[in-house]
């Protein structure tokens, strides 16, 4: 009894191994890998061919910086970028990890500067982007106002074209997904859990601060509660960006006053306060036309440094006299971060503002399939 027991098995053993050396046989038959190498004998590549169409498949691909250095590594799959694309700095210092699947990013995507620091952070969710891919800061120096007002006035005059042409061809309809939040320096987004709560550390809202805007006014927290507001930093002698953001500000304002929501609020902070008094302030707002729903705003030195610190994680107001624009919320929370020189991210921001302020009839809404969009 027990012989014909251990035959058995030993028959059962047998049979599995042919199936197994067949499977196989019919693997090796279909691709074959393919592995090379530089002069130096670095692995530059290895991968699997389909033996019929000669077509690369799964596989990872890899680069040098001239001193040995990994440069880049990336994982691929039926010719498209599948898993993680990671590249390093010269010095050694992680440039960029991305996140793909099927050749489109998706997922928490970074970047950081030869010096380690922060250069972007967003998500892919829903196949919309949450966050900005990078800016850069823009000079400060005194300027020329006239420039300043002709490059306003360039970029005002094609605004609506570039929104109709630029921003509305190309899209998809996407139902609206909640804003997440922005809590901290890496301005990484922050989702709420299904019961509300948010699932990171506790959130940052915009605490007291004291300014005073181009009217006169004070202008203080009060000033951003119970409505969405748009923030920017800015100088009047700016000529180069400056024009630009006012320019595609006052679009989104357009588009919101449109859709009768006119308690969306613009607010543009000075960073040269030294420079930016009331009275230059109030010149500026009257030579771009900024009416009732803009407050340009300025103070003294320690108080716009420590409101740029404390409200938007600056550790000097260059830091966010960049491309960016802040979307606040009624309870003066960061809901998202954009590019104001990308349509894409204009066309976002209207959405996402539209949202704030009457999230009941934007259950669908157009994002652009451009840019980093898919």
């Amino acid at each position: 009894m027990q012989d014909r027991f251990f035959r058995l098995i030993a028959f059962m053993g047998f049979a599995l191994w042919g199936l197994l050396w067949l499977g196989l046989q019919q693997l090796n038959s279909g691709t074959h890998l393919v592995v090379n190498r530089d002069t130096q004998g670095r692995l530059m590549s290895v991968y699997t061919v389909d033996a019929k169409t000669h077509l690369q498949s799964q596989g990872r691909m890899l680069a040098y910086w001239p001193s040995g250095q990994l440069r880049m590594q990336a994982e691929f799959d039926q010719g498209v970028y599948a898993g993680d694309f990671l590249e390093w700095h010269a010095n050694g210092v992680p440039a960029r990890r991305m996140a793909y699947a099927l050749g489109h990013e998706y997922g928490l995507q970074r970047g950081w500067r030869q010096d380690g620091g922060a250069d972007f952070a967003y998500e892919m969710q829903g196949g919309r982007r949450f966050g900005v891919p990078g800016t850069m800061p823009c000079v400060v120096n005194k300027g020329d106002r006239k420039l300043a007002l002709a490059r306003y006035l360039r970029e005002a005059g094609t605004a609506s074209v570039q929104h109709e042409h630029a921003v509305q061809m190309n899209v998809t309809r996407v139902t609206a997904l909640e804003l997440p939040l922005y809590n901290d320096a890496s301005l990484i987004p922050r989702w709420a859990n299904q019961d509300g709560a948010s699932t990171h550390m506790a959130e940052h809202v915009i605490g007291n601060f004291s300014l005073v805007d181009h009217r006169a006014a004070r202008f203080d927290s009060v000033a951003l509660s119970g409505h969405p507001t748009v923030v920017a930093f800015f100088f009047t002698g700016c000529t180069n960006l400056c024009p630009t953001t006012v320019a595609q500000l006052k679009g989104i304002e357009q588009r919101m006053q449109a859709q009768h929501l006119n308690e969306v609020r613009f607010v543009a902070v000075s960073v040269t306060p030294l420079q930016d008094d009331v009275r230059a302030l109030a010149l500026y707002a009257k030579r771009f036309d900024l009416g009732a729903s803009w407050n340009l705003v300025t103070g003294d030195v320690p108080s716009v440094e420590q409101f740029a610190a404390d409200s938007f994680f600056a550790k000097t107001t260059t830091d966010v006299h960049t491309e960016r624009a802040f979307l606040l919320d009624g309870d003066r929370r960061i809901r998202g971060v954009y590019n104001v020189t990308q349509p894409s991210d204009m066309a976002r921001l209207v959405q996402d503002t539209a949202q704030l302020a009457k999230p009941s009839a934007l259950a669908v809404a157009d994002v652009p399939s451009t840019g980093r969009l898919f």
